[in-house]
């Protein structure tokens, strides 16, 4: 007869007590519920019919003999050609908040309620940075700018790191003392 090994019974009391926890006065928080609400949105708009129709209006194929890609689409911002997996269906006018209940219908609305020219084919770079945009009410430009910096620090690593990229590129010790000046620090290194 099988029984479950010690690591499955482990597994389980550690799932049980992360449900408790996650249900702490019985039930789910509205919080919980609204990410499961929005989640439940996003998956069905994936298989939104205006969603494929969209793609499939965007898609031209690939003539280039030396690719082994059959179609692409063009980013409506930086009209570059990309592969179908490089390429995501973005609303126009988007993030609209939902942190409670009564924001489901207007959220459900505004992602599922649209025309083909709510809608608009973009490379991922250029989703992602949208995106940031709108969250940050900033211009894309600007946004562009600070996702760079994001990527450069990133790369960077820690702090240590940070300093020490920032010290070889000229910068005194003052001058990056804190996120905010290394940030300001790595927007001069771009800008300039």
């Amino acid at each position: 007869m099988a029984q479950p090994n010690p690591l499955e019974l482990k597994k389980k009391e550690e799932f049980k007590i992360s449900l408790e926890k996650m249900l702490a006065d019985g039930r789910l928080s509205e919080k919980k519920q609204c990410e499961m609400i929005r989640s439940a949105l996003r998956k069905t708009w994936m298989r939104s019919p205006i969603r494929k129709l969209k793609i499939e209006l965007a898609r031209i194929p690939d003539m280039d003999p030396n690719t082994r890609t059959k179609w692409l689409c063009e980013c409506e911002i930086c009209n570059k050609k990309n592969r179908m997996d490089q390429v995501q269906v973005d609303h126009k006018v988007g993030e609209h908040k939902f942190t409670m209940f009564a924001d489901t219908l207007i959220y459900a609305v505004s992602i599922l309620d649209v025309e083909l020219d709510d809608l608009q084919v973009l490379c991922i770079p250029c989703h992602d940075i949208k995106t940031y945009a709108e969250r940050n009410g900033i211009t894309f430009d600007e946004a562009k700018i600070e996702k760079e910096i994001i990527s450069i620090l990133d790369k960077c690593g820690k702090v240590p790191q940070q300093k020490a990229y920032l010290l070889k590129q000229g910068f005194s010790e003052l001058e990056i003392t804190n996120d905010k000046k290394r940030r300001s620090c790595v927007r001069s290194l771009i800008t300039n």
